[in-house]
């Protein structure tokens, strides 16, 4: 189980937004590690979002490493 804080800025548009992430994860292999949590913060990592979205819900995560 993992906490996660978060800081969000950008000055382009003077915003600055901080939060909290709770996550539980397992590392099947090696390599590869998957993850559920919950995001309490209106901010995604995604690079593509919508111009009106949330962030905040739950959340899985799959990581590979090579």
């Amino acid at each position: 189980m993992a906490g996660i804080y978060r800081i969000v800025q950008n000055d382009n548009i003077d915003i600055i937004k901080q939060g909290f992430a709770t996550e539980v994860g397992v590392t099947i292999f090696d390599h590869l590690r998957i993850g559920m949590g919950f995001n309490f913060l209106d901010y995604s990592d995604n690079e593509y979002p919508d111009e009106d979205y949330q962030g905040v819900g739950p959340y899985i995560q799959i990581t590979y490493k090579f």
